[in-house]
């Protein structure tokens, strides 16, 4: 996605599905991906991103609750290594949509940590600002990078022409072939779905 075009000649495709890609990369290679699809699909046709949610996140993230009890366990993870502190609900909100950033993680990178208390009392877009990552690490492809939103999505679809954008659910895609629940495994509990349709 960073480095080639879609092998696929304009108006060709039915649906394209991408689901916790994005989130790896900068924003101008998405920008050029979803640019890309619109070139490719037919009329009509549907690109349906997944991705974690990072405004419904940092939401769950910003009081004290059980949310992020699915999440228990990566204290034993040796991608990590934890001081005698328990995990606050930003540490894991960093943890899924800026990993360099959480400094808990082994491969952070010690200019770019961030203090998950600085983003307590913050507003979603003041929080995003200082999370993304500018650039993609070869080293760490697995690294969330770039926070994603519906608004984020639905501008960017809106700027290269697809007709139509919708905040979708798991199993739930406007195309049949996209449909049901074995295409959207990935962390439904988290994620953000979106139809793109051109």
């Amino acid at each position: 996605m960073r480095k080639d075009s879609l092998p696929y000649t304009d108006g060709s495709v039915a649906c394209i599905y991408a689901s916790h890609v994005i989130e790896h990369i900068e924003r101008s290679f998405v920008d050029a991906f979803i640019g890309d699809s619109f070139r490719v699909l037919k009329e009509g046709g549907v690109l349906r991103i997944a991705v974690p949610d990072a405004e419904f996140l940092f939401e769950c993230s910003g009081f004290e609750n059980e949310f992020w009890n699915w999440r228990s366990g990566i204290e034993s993870s040796p991608l990590y290594e934890f001081e005698d502190k328990a995990l606050s609900q930003m540490d894991y909100f960093l943890r899924e949509t800026a990993v360099p950033r959480f400094k808990y993680y082994v491969h952070s990178q010690q200019r770019a940590e961030l203090e998950s208390s600085s983003l307590v009392g913050l507003g979603y877009a003041e929080a995003k600002k200082l999370i993304e990552l500018p650039e993609f690490r070869p080293k760490h492809p697995g690294d969330h990078i770039t926070p994603w939103d519906f608004e984020d999505l639905s501008a960017i679809a809106e700027r290269v022409g697809f007709l139509r954008v919708i905040r979708s659910k798991p199993g739930g895609s406007v195309a049949k072939a996209m449909q049901g629940l074995e295409l959207d495994r990935t962390y439904p509990n988290m994620s953000l779905y979106v139809d793109m349709i051109k």
